[in-house]
């Protein structure tokens, strides 16, 4: 039996409770190539490499009614204007179920993807189309050694006051180190106290 014999009230009911249902994802928020010569008080265009929810991928009906589903419950994000003057590319984002993905570390890492002022959750932090203080989950590629130390990323944190879980890569000397990885751990969980209480 195929899905189009049926009422079109049916099918919408179907990809809506496809949309809303579908599991959490791992949504990664990047800085696009651009003319890197400008200050750190301006963004980067940004844009989101990760797929699209499943059911947008189905058929024009399936696309149009997840879309209507996503903007209803504040899932389409928007970023500001960059640096030059034109609107960020558009992304679906679950701010409560799906985790935010910092990449500061590889070859696609721009110059401010980790300033507190124009890097990538500052920028998001100015995201219309959802509700971005209601952010739960976090996921960094790398923990920028300055900005923990002078509490310049736990003071962009302060912007997010539902984030419940953040995922942290530990850089090399500190994970080959045993003594530095707790070291590392407990300041973290004192500064993480420290930015919720």
């Amino acid at each position: 039996m195929s899905i189009s014999i049926l009422p079109k009230e049916i099918r919408l009911e179907i990809w809506a409770l496809a949309y809303l249902n579908e599991p959490p994802r791992l949504v990664a928020l990047e800085t696009k190539s651009h003319d890197e010569d400008h200050d750190e008080q301006h963004f980067c265009p940004r844009y989101s490499p990760s797929p699209r929810p499943t059911v947008v991928n189905i058929c024009h009906e399936a696309r149009a009614e997840a879309r209507y589903q996503a903007i209803r419950a504040k899932h389409v994000v928007q970023l500001p204007a960059s640096l030059t003057g034109t609107n960020c590319d558009e992304f679906y984002f679950r701010v409560d179920t799906d985790m935010l993905l910092l990449q500061l570390e590889g070859p696609r890492v721009r110059h401010y993807d980790d300033s507190p002022n124009a890097g990538l959750l500052a920028h998001f932090s100015a995201a219309t189309g959802c509700d971005f203080q209601a952010l739960e989950n976090v996921a960094l590629t790398k923990v920028v050694s300055r900005g923990f130390r002078d509490d310049s990323l736990f003071n962009v944190l302060r912007a997010f006051p539902r984030i419940s879980r953040i995922i942290m890569l530990l850089p090399d000397d500190v994970w080959n180190n045993d003594r530095q990885k707790e070291l590392f751990v407990r300041e973290a969980a004192s500064k993480y106290t420290q930015v919720r209480g």
